[in-house]
């Protein structure tokens, strides 16, 4: 928990001297401050954040939501709102980490799957065998695939 303090009080001191930066990877938890040491996991928990920071100070400077290299799996569309993009004195800028190439995936990871035979492949689903939740596109290592009928 001190830990924890200690980074949020290092985050608003980041804000109040040149804005506001919050990082976000793919090994992070949003329960962090967003800090490098300590980022968030996703773009969601970094607005969030950002939202709530820039309610409890004024920043003088940008509020940045720099995110790591990876590849983030989104499982539903960032919604931003007016709420979300600032002031004119300290807007929201979204941007990549130096050197870094994220991609954000709109869809689920599937594992498991089973060879049946050359060019078949199956795999259990259980939200579609219980819950009856159905999908119309498959990607197999980025490119389109044909589901089984």
């Amino acid at each position: 928990m001190l830990l924890f303090l200690i980074s949020l009080f290092v985050v608003c001191a980041e804000a109040q001297s040149s804005g506001l930066k919050l990082h976000v990877s793919v090994s992070g938890n949003d329960s962090n401050p967003g800090t490098k040491e300590y980022p968030l996991a996703s773009l969601k928990g970094a607005v969030n954040r950002a939202q709530v920071l820039s309610k409890d100070q004024k920043s003088d400077g940008p509020v940045e939501i720099i995110i790591g290299d990876g590849s983030y799996f989104m499982a539903e569309p960032l919604v931003l709102g007016p709420d979300n993009s600032g002031t004119e004195n300290s807007p929201v800028i979204f941007k990549a980490e130096t050197g870094a190439h994220p991609v954000f995936y709109g869809g689920r990871r599937i594992s498991g799957f089973e060879k049946v035979s050359e060019n078949l492949w199956k795999v259990r689903i259980p939200e579609v065998a219980e819950t009856g939740w159905y999908f119309e596109q498959l990607y197999v290592n980025g490119k389109r695939a044909i589901r089984a009928k």
